[in-house]
């Protein structure tokens, strides 16, 4: 298996002679799990480099097909896929999210117009801690007045490590504990994701443009990923909804969309998968 450290020497040796190639060096703020960020070369595209990046600090990926250079998306559908670019590769993929340099490699070798997914809920490292997403869709009718009337209350969300969707909606990525449960809906256009996965920065959208880290907000360029606020554990929890409807809520939060659940489907896959799968490390 190639080690973040042989690449780095590498990297160094290729620099220090006349006809090294050029490669871009990049470093994140410390995190829980954080280990050295690959060495990235320019011939890789951008979902790949961010789905090494995200790696690199121990957290799961998994393949997600893309858009095509058609503009359509790269599974069996095309210009059908009611998902396009945002599905898994195949089913029961998310299962087998890894941080393994070789096997990122080889799926974006195989295929280098996959987009990624970044998985969520799962405890990382024997850390207590697990990543989750709050999904803001500001550019749905409504836009972000949930949002508003919760910061105005709560106060406002803790500056995070935070991606600008294709569509122009905003990823916000916090660290919680792995012992709660939360339900998803903190409001209109707000989703708490937790169970599943969201794509991954770099990858592209069905419109044209990619998930890109917001610029002031950049895991990469010096954001750390904030501990998720304790008022939205106090109000979104399990137990905090049980109390309040003084009834029974499904564990963690509500079911997730089709082409999520087709990530999580245990042992099942699309004809002729494009990697063996390999047990995340």
């Amino acid at each position: 298996m190639t080690e973040f450290s042989d690449i780095v020497d590498e990297a160094v040796a290729a620099q220090n002679s006349e006809t090294s190639p050029t490669f871009l060096i990049t470093t994140a703020q410390p995190a829980p799990y954080a280990v050295a960020v690959p060495i990235i070369t320019e011939s890789r595209s951008a979902a790949h480099i961010g789905a090494l990046q995200m790696a690199s600090l121990g957290i799961p990926v998994f393949p997600l097909h893309g858009i095509t250079p058609q503009g359509h998306c790269g599974c069996r559908l095309a210009d059908q896929c009611k998902y396009s670019g945002k599905h898994p590769h195949h089913l029961g993929s998310m299962n087998y999210a890894t941080t393994d340099v070789d096997q990122i490699n080889r799926w974006f070798h195989q295929v280098p117009t996959l987009n990624y997914g970044v998985q969520l809920g799962r405890e990382l490292h024997g850390s207590g801690k697990m990543l989750v997403v709050i999904d803001v869709d500001g550019y749905k009718p409504g836009g972000s007045d949930a949002l508003d009337a919760l910061e105005a209350m709560h106060g406002r969300l803790p500056d995070t490590a935070e991606v600008i969707s294709g569509a122009g909606g905003r990823h916000c990525y916090y660290w919680a504990d792995k012992s709660l449960s939360f339900t998803d809906d903190m409001g209109k256009n707000i989703d708490l994701k937790v169970n599943g996965y969201v794509v991954g920065p770099g990858s592209l959208h069905i419109c044209g443009f990619r998930y890109e880290w917001e610029a002031s907000s950049d895991l990469f360029n010096g954001q750390k990923i904030e501990d998720l606020p304790e008022w939205i554990a106090v109000h979104f929890s399990k137990a905090a909804k049980q109390a309040q409807s003084q009834g029974e809520i499904a564990h963690s939060v509500s079911p997730m969309p089709a082409y999520e659940l087709a990530g999580s489907a245990d042992g099942a896959t699309f004809p002729q998968p494009i990697v063996r799968h390999v047990p995340h490390r």
